[in-house]
């Protein structure tokens, strides 16, 4: 149970679940929200008419095995497309990344700007390409089906983006890079 209702994978309460603790948007702004078939729209004061407007923020898709539906955020959502690399409780970096919906409807791993550094890449490229069979990297990148879609060629380009053509193993993929990855800074 969530605070929307029960969380049935794919219904209302489970996207409006989904924004709330994944994409870790405030309750008062996801109170304003309203989930169709496709889409989240979000009601919004429009100062230029002065009066309140529903607009379309983002497109969600659910993928069964997933903990919860998967976003891709429209431009000027930007603020919700940021990945974030939180502090723990001892002071040490901690990555808190999530999936998202790509633009051909597959989970994926998409990580840009700042976040998006040379420390990072060699990590990526290291979980990507370990061939061993035995070793965790490779079950849980070929339990994924992850790859490298875009980035791959420029550790320097500040922006990353991981396919997943397996969704029901994405979410072990995501928690793996969570535990693992140790960033030296935020």
């Amino acid at each position: 149970m969530s605070t929307f209702g029960p969380k049935i994978p794919g219904s209302v309460a489970h996207v409006l679940s989904a924004l709330h603790d994944q994409e870790k948007i405030p309750l008062h702004r996801v109170e304003n929200m309203r989930v169709s078939e496709e889409f989240v729209h979000e009601t919004m004061f429009n100062p230029f008419s002065n009066a309140h407007e529903e607009i379309v923020i983002a497109r969600w898709m659910y993928f069964p095995g997933m903990k919860y539906p998967v976003f891709q955020w429209l431009s000027f959502a930007s603020e919700y497309t940021e990945q974030y690399i939180g502090i723990d409780d001892f002071g040490k970096f901690k990555p808190m990344f999530r999936p998202v919906l790509t633009p051909n409807n597959m989970p994926g791993f998409t990580i840009k700007g700042k976040q998006a550094t040379v420390e990072l890449y060699n990590f990526l490229a290291d979980l990507l390409t370990c061939n061993r069979m035995d070793d965790p990297r490779y079950q849980v990148s070929k339990g994924a089906g992850a790859f490298f879609q875009g980035g791959f060629n420029d550790p320097n380009g500040k922006w990353f983006f991981i396919e997943f053509w397996n969704a029901k193993g994405a979410d072990a993929w995501i928690d793996y890079v969570n535990q693992h990855y140790q960033p030296s800074h935020a």
